[in-house]
């Protein structure tokens, strides 16, 4: 496991719910997700989403990725759309 400031940093963030606090008072302001809908849940898959897009990326040069990462994206909204 990696350990130093950074990643205690981005532990913290996502542990404690203050990486979702600002997507989840946009979303519910804007009106962008059904209301039956989890905005953590969204926010896990969209981190899931930015963890395979830079893994593919950097880690094996994928050069579709973004591409990938972009469809997977839209699917996402889609399917949890207002």
């Amino acid at each position: 496991m990696t350990t130093g400031p950074a990643s205690s940093a981005i532990a913290w963030c996502i542990g404690s719910g203050a990486c979702v606090k600002p997507s989840r008072a946009r979303w519910n302001w804007r009106g962008e997700l059904r209301a039956d809908i989890d905005p953590e849940q969204v926010a896990f898959e969209l981190f899931g989403i930015v963890l395979v897009l830079h893994h593919d990326s950097h880690l094996f040069g994928a050069t579709d990725a973004i591409a990938r990462a972009t469809r997977a994206f839209d699917r996402l909204f889609a399917s949890h759309a207002n």
